[in-house]
């Protein structure tokens, strides 16, 4: 492996030395960077999602009618539910 030659150009020299000690560790925050955005993405995704599902009704009644002994006389979906109080619609 062949060494570099530093620049006659002291700038460019200086711009190369840093970029040798610094370089990993700006390409490392700006990988953390990242993987913290995608994370923080996902997590609003699935946060929203859950909010969506819990607005959702998916509750399906099944009626079981029971005689005086305790064992089941009928059971089975209601046709159409009717609520006591209309306040609860």
């Amino acid at each position: 492996m062949s060494k570099q030659i530093p620049p006659d150009n002291p700038y460019l020299a200086a711009r190369l030395e840093w970029n040798e000690r610094y370089g990993g560790f700006v390409k490392a925050a700006n990988t953390w960077r990242i993987v913290a955005v995608v994370s923080l993405t996902m997590a609003l995704i699935g946060t929203s999602y859950a909010l969506y599902q819990s607005t959702q009704v998916k509750l399906v009644p099944y009626i079981v009618e029971v005689d005086r002994l305790g064992t089941p006389a009928s059971a089975g979906f209601p046709a159409q539910i009717d609520y006591a109080d209309p306040s609860l619609r």
